[in-house]
């Protein structure tokens, strides 16, 4: 089965931005500065990435019926 763009732009965007990113991680030291780096990334969010994102919506909902609501990709 096809990934949903979706997960895809979200990869692609992490890796782009913070290289490694995946090793790294460290959870929030306060709940502030996990508000503020939410709220930085929603804002980074294109309209081009929402448009695919609403254009596959169809394709990942029938993907999450199919699993029958777990885990899908």
């Amino acid at each position: 089965m096809k990934k949903p763009e979706a997960t895809k732009i979200g990869k692609e965007e992490v890796e782009k931005r913070q290289p490694g990113v995946e090793k790294t991680f460290k959870e929030p030291k306060a709940i502030e500065s996990l508000k503020r780096d939410l709220i930085k990334a929603w804002n980074e969010i294109t309209l081009e990435q929402l448009a695919s994102i609403i254009d596959n919506f169809s394709e990942r909902l029938k993907a999450c019926v199919e699993a029958k609501g777990g885990h899908f990709e």
